[in-house]
């Protein structure tokens, strides 16, 4: 999977030191995802995502930079399918910090950011059973990032939008009436039926059968 990330810091105050504008990043890995029933299944996630913000500081750090924060991320999603090519997904993620750096100038300041973080995250997917899947979630992050004491909180927030491929697994037909017969072969598709009577309700059969 590969993605945008359109991401800032989220603060309670904004001083000299801090900026609530947003850059662009990116994110790519991999994911897994089991079905528990036809409408609901689990998706673990193993990213590494460019996040960061606008910061301004002083010093080496110079005023107007854009802050880099690149994270190995493990995020677990519950997804719900809405209709055949909709569905809607929420869950939580852990971040862990493995690059940091102040753009323009090169500057390595890892120490000035906490090595974790945690947020919570929700979206939708677009054909969530086809081979390739688009999707976008928003990410809440609820952990302080900053280790400097001369700014405010800091929170990773933002945007991710991306697509996904499917390499391998089962493809699940569409049944959007979830009685367990896809809708090629379902008669009544909107309907919850039998598969004796081609997935139509038993009323069919009787009325059919007057006929």
């Amino acid at each position: 999977m590969g993605a945008a990330n359109y991401s800032g810091f989220r603060t309670s105050t904004t001083t000299n030191k801090t900026s609530n504008d947003l850059k662009w990043g990116y994110a790519a890995g991999i994911w897994l995802n089991f079905p528990i029933s036809r409408k609901f299944s689990i998706e673990p996630q193993f990213l590494y995502s460019l996040m960061g913000g606008k910061y301004i500081g002083d010093g080496a750090v110079p005023r107007n930079a854009t802050q880099d924060l690149g994270y190995t991320t493990g995020s677990l999603l519950l997804k719900f399918d809405i209709f055949r090519s909709f569905a809607l997904m929420a869950g939580a993620q852990a971040d862990y910090l493995v690059h940091a750096e102040a753009r323009r100038t090169g500057i390595d300041n890892k120490e000035n950011f906490q090595k974790a973080d945690f947020a919570a995250m929700a979206g939708f997917e677009l054909f969530p059973h086809g081979r390739f899947t688009l999707y976008a979630t928003y990410i809440y992050g609820y952990k302080d990032v900053s280790n400097a004491e001369s700014v405010p909180e800091m929170y990773n927030h933002g945007l991710q939008a991306g697509i996904k491929l499917k390499i391998f697994g089962k493809r699940i037909r569409a049944d959007s009436d979830g009685d367990g017969i896809a809708d090629k072969y379902d008669k009544c598709p909107n309907q919850v039926g039998r598969q004796n009577n081609q997935g139509c309700p038993l009323v069919h059969k009787v009325r059919y059968a007057n006929l």
